[in-house]
């Protein structure tokens, strides 16, 4: 069969690849701002409580046990945390623990690839693929580990003496001591400088020399993105619980957990020498990633890829995948090395 001349390949072990920058032992150029500190929960449990952290760990050095909160819910979207009404809410030291704590972790990155096609009377859909990017935003523990912090809307501390729980301590304040009714406290966990334009141009790119002809979404979810407390239970009349209803909660929605994937934001074009990644570059995971997910959406894969289709796919013997004429004409898309 002749080789299509969109075939997909990858790069030759001949070629060079750019390494990945080494972590640094101080803060990059244009690391965090200064009115920011790193969030002052420890990421990693001590070796005391669970033994140490195993290098090569399919997960990251996260405490996984601080996101189980008793008595919460999470959105069907997976974005929001709702805590369930308790004395948390009127109890300041505690909620400020609670608000720190869950801002020393991060929220969950994903790459979703979803491709649907109309027939008559029905709705297909051909491929529904989903990548967890939670590791590329965890650095390995080090000197230098830590890139997220914590910011305040209108604050510009500097320290942990007056800095960032001083603050938080202050909105937990005026939160528990608010006299409203309907009200909630929100903490916000986002990533900043992941340049998702570049990887959503790739991916339709390829998936369109697989000649793939349904509708194609490509989204970039971040879920357990958000901390949602609502203030305390009340022993208001029905009629005063009824009409609170109605009107939208009085919002404390000043903390955010930011985790920086870059200490800048990229370029679709070009590669700033300046900016350095967190863990690995988007080019650098494209590379490694783009053929497992060529297989993964011809072999209308729905549901999670994972380290073990890397693994799965570079231990492969075989050469070639081959699209079905099903999708409009038989082709051959090649791995050369």
């Amino acid at each position: 069969m002749e080789k299509s001349a969109s075939a997909l390949s990858l790069p030759s072990p001949n070629v060079q690849r750019r390494p990945v920058p080494a972590p640094v032992q101080s803060p990059p150029q244009d690391a965090p701002p200064d009115y920011t500190e790193p969030s002052a929960t420890p990421l990693q449990e001590s070796s005391s409580s669970r033994g140490p952290v195993i290098s090569n760990s399919y997960l990251p050095p996260i405490n996984f046990a601080q996101y189980h909160i008793p008595g919460s819910s999470l959105s069907k979207d997976g974005l929001t945390i709702t805590v369930a009404p308790s004395e948390l809410s009127s109890n300041p030291p505690a909620l400020t623990k609670f608000i720190a704590q869950q801002a020393a972790l991060p929220p969950k990155p994903e790459v979703r690839i979803l491709g649907v096609r109309d027939i008559p009377g029905d709705r297909k859909v051909d491929f529904d693929i989903r990548i967890n990017m939670l590791n590329h935003i965890v650095r390995a523990s080090g000197p230098s580990s830590s890139w997220n912090y914590v910011k305040i809307a209108g604050s510009r501390s500097t320290g942990p003496s007056g800095g960032t729980n001083g603050d938080i301590a202050t909105f937990v304040d005026r939160f528990c001591r608010d006299p409203a009714t309907n009200k909630t406290f929100i903490l916000t966990r986002e990533v900043i400088n992941w340049n998702t334009q570049i990887l959503e141009g790739r991916l339709r790119t390829l998936i369109a020399s697989l000649r793939y002809q349904g509708r194609v979404t490509i989204t970039f979810p971040t879920t357990h993105s958000r901390i949602i407390v609502p203030g305390p239970k009340t022993n208001n009349s029905f009629y005063t619980q009824l009409i609170s209803l109605f009107k939208d909660p009085k919002r404390y929605d000043m903390v955010r957990s930011i985790w920086p994937y870059a200490n800048m934001a990229g370029s679709e074009t070009s590669e700033d020498p300046r900016r350095v990644c967190a863990v690995q570059s988007e080019n650098d995971w494209w590379d490694e990633w783009k053929m497992v997910i060529a297989t993964a959406i011809l072999a209308g894969r729905q549901g999670w890829l994972s380290l073990d289709d890397l693994v799965e796919f570079a231990m492969s013997p075989v050469r070639e995948v081959k699209v079905g004429g099903h999708w409009g004409g038989a082709m051959d898309v090649e791995r050369a090395y």
